[in-house]
């Protein structure tokens, strides 16, 4: 399936059609077929090839290929038909859907129009939505509510989703400013905010500020501060260290993710 991630995108799940009769199949009007071998071909970086598999299952009603196609689209610089596709699936109920039409229409500086979208991705389990749309509030300056979502985008299991959050942070301009809100909330002594904000110095490139604060916030018994210091010092070549944290990690994971 095809995300956006940023200016980018990236695939999270494989062809469920990949035995040899797939394209014989899909000729034959099997819309499973059609899909998965779209997929394929995505894979293959044969986008023209894939598209009138992907656009076929679609005109047939395949929510799932809608997905594909919206972003495929998109990638090729085909926004407006893109959004047509996501917004379909979006409304057939496909998380994916959601969030893809909400990160396209923030990233024309549509945020209003975005943040519902990207709302009901996120309470329906959508991890990669929870970032975009903490940046969308910010956009929108809600900045208290911007920073509940950064939080819970910081307790996820999901390894990607904070750096994620620190590129869109990054590009959409509103670093400095959510750094300086959690800085000036790790200095009161909040241990998730100074988890927070070391995870994402880690991402901007400033290891020695990051490590401080996560080594705080472990201090201050955010369990789960424990491991982005550990892939911080793994990162940095100790680690002897680094393994050090893992098993602190490991022994309070039960503890260290809510």
């Amino acid at each position: 399936m095809i995300v956006p991630v940023g200016p980018v995108y990236r695939f999270v799940a494989g062809s469920s059609f990949k035995r040899p009769g797939r394209r014989l199949a899909a000729a034959r009007g099997n819309v499973d077929a059609m899909r998965a071998l779209g997929f394929d071909l995505i894979i293959a970086d044969r986008l023209d090839k894939a598209e009138p598999w992907l656009r076929r299952a679609a005109d047939l009603g395949d929510i799932t290929a809608m997905v594909y196609l919206g972003g495929l689209l998109d990638e090729l610089g085909e926004g407006q038909e893109a959004e047509h596709w996501l917004r379909l699936s979006a409304q057939a109920g496909n998380t994916t859907a959601m969030y893809g039409l909400g990160f396209r229409l923030a990233k024309e500086g549509r945020a209003e129009e975005a943040e519902p979208w990207l709302r009901r991705a996120a309470e329906a389990g959508e991890t990669f939505s929870i970032s975009t749309l903490g940046v969308v509030l910010l956009a929108l300056d809600r900045d208290e509510e911007a920073e509940q979502w950064f939080r819970r985008a910081a307790r996820t299991d999901d390894p990607d989703l904070i750096p994620a959050l620190a590129h869109e942070l990054y590009e959409s301009g509103h670093a400095a400013r959510v750094e300086g809100r959690l800085r000036r909330e790790a200095e009161d002594g909040d241990a998730e905010a100074m988890a927070v904000l070391g995870a994402l110095l880690a991402q901007w490139d400033r290891g020695p500020e990051a490590e401080s604060w996560l080594r705080r916030a472990v201090d201050a018994g955010h369990a789960a501060a424990a491991f982005d210091l550990a892939v911080l010092l793994d990162e940095s070549d100790r680690q002897t260290e680094a393994q050090e944290w893992y098993r602190h990690f490991a022994e309070n994971s039960d503890q260290a993710m809510p």
